[in-house]
């Protein structure tokens, strides 16, 4: 006898499939001439590296070439010469005709601004291939835009390189970037705040230069202990973190910096706190479909003009909405079935590295198969999330 629920299941899939292949066929035959050729010119990778931007992001951006002109003329200031100068050559190099999107949360966007590659900044590694350079905005729900750093991104292989899609994005709220090389933050002002290298899609090595100001009177000279704080990241998870301490600077009014200059006084922060929501593990078979979460909630003091001195102050577990585990095969949830599924928490271990620039969750989620003898699985993830660029997310 022909069993009619698996006949109509496999017309169903036959025509799903014809429906497939007849859309890639489309879009093969709409892109199929269009495909750009990378050129080994840092000016003309430059120009290819927008590939799918404005296919991204839920909120459309309101912001537009003269806005941001206007918005950086703005950032000018009688008190720093240096900052003034980088603006100016900011505005020189602009490629108007390549600025874009990319949607960074549900209450801001990245606005990502191309730049010629004429070298005005004293952060610039000489040591290394010339960088890529982006002049990054992030604008808020009101379409505002709410601050404005530098990115060097020195590419290990330049010959063969294109920014994929949302590349920025998911740089700010994974801490990852997915192409080889050094992600590099420079602040209008000119200081170096923080460095990352990428290898083979994940962190290896990431570099902290934060200034510490020192208390003093206020008729004394304004010092600031500089120190680079160093994670060096290990294939199995882990992860050691060192501090060196740099010199310390002191001046009346200002100046100076890991490079370049700093603004009079300590900077002043504001508290912040988001979520974390992150993936443990995920299977897609024939027999498991699922995937398993993690969430937090991170509190800390957010530096906008100088992001390197972003600090946690504290971190809680925040279960995601529902269940840290979500099923897309009903037979998990079917206690009578082979595949039934039993979820637990096995270990969660999360904490505030010292000097608080930095904090680590340790998540373990245990499936068990009680249907197969009471067979289980322990899935490990440890993630570890550097302050400076978590609170970057926050418009």
């Amino acid at each position: 006898m022909i069993n009619v629920f698996y006949l109509k299941q496999s017309i169903k899939t036959i025509i799903s499939r014809i429906f497939v292949c007849f859309f890639f066929l489309l879009v093969f035959v709409a892109t199929g001439c269009k495909k750009e050729i990378l050129s080994t010119s840092v000016k003309e990778i430059v120009l290819n590296s927008k590939s799918e931007k404005d296919q991204q992001h839920t909120r459309t951006s309101t912001i537009n070439a003269s806005y941001i002109r206007d918005w950086l003329e703005d950032q000018q200031t009688n008190t720093s010469a240096r900052r003034n100068l980088v603006i100016t050559n900011i505005l020189d190099n602009m490629q108007d005709a390549n600025i874009y999107a990319e949607r960074l949360n549900d209450n801001s966007n990245l606005i990502i601004v191309p730049l010629l590659a004429d070298t005005f900044s004293n952060c610039i590694d000489t040591s290394l291939a010339t960088p890529l350079q982006f002049l990054i905005l992030v604008e808020d729900y009101r379409g505002i835009l709410k601050r404005g750093d530098l990115v060097f991104f020195y590419p290990e292989n330049a010959t063969n390189f294109q920014l994929p899609t949302d590349a920025f994005s998911k740089y700010f709220t994974h801490q990852t970037f997915p192409v080889d090389g050094t992600f590099t933050l420079v602040t209008l002002d000119d200081v170096k705040q923080y460095e990352m290298d990428i290898d083979d899609g994940i962190q290896k090595e990431f570099r902290l230069w934060q200034g510490r100001a020192q208390n003093s009177a206020v008729d004394d000279p304004i010092c600031i202990d500089w120190y680079l704080v160093t994670t060096i990241y290990y294939s199995d998870g882990t992860y050691e973190i060192f501090e060196t301490f740099l010199y310390t600077e002191c001046q009346q009014t200002g100046g100076g910096g890991g490079t370049g200059e700093t603004p009079p006084g300590a900077p002043i922060g504001e508290q912040s706190e988001m979520d974390h929501v992150f993936l443990v593990k995920h299977k897609s078979n024939s027999q498991e479909m699922w995937e398993m979460f993690a969430g937090y909630h991170l509190i800390g003091t957010r530096f906008s003009s100088q992001p390197a001195n972003n600090v946690f102050s504290s971190i809680s577990y925040n279960n995601p909405p529902g269940s840290a585990i979500i099923f897309s095969n009903a037979s998990h949830s079917a206690t009578w079935h082979s595949w039934y599924i039993i979820y637990n928490t096995h270990s969660n271990i999360y904490t505030i590295n010292n000097p608080n620039t930095s904090a680590t969750m340790s998540f373990q989620g245990k499936t068990t198969y009680p249907n197969q003898g009471n067979r289980f699985e322990i899935h490990v993830k440890v993630k570890l999330l550097q302050a400076s660029i978590f609170f970057h997310q926050e418009a």
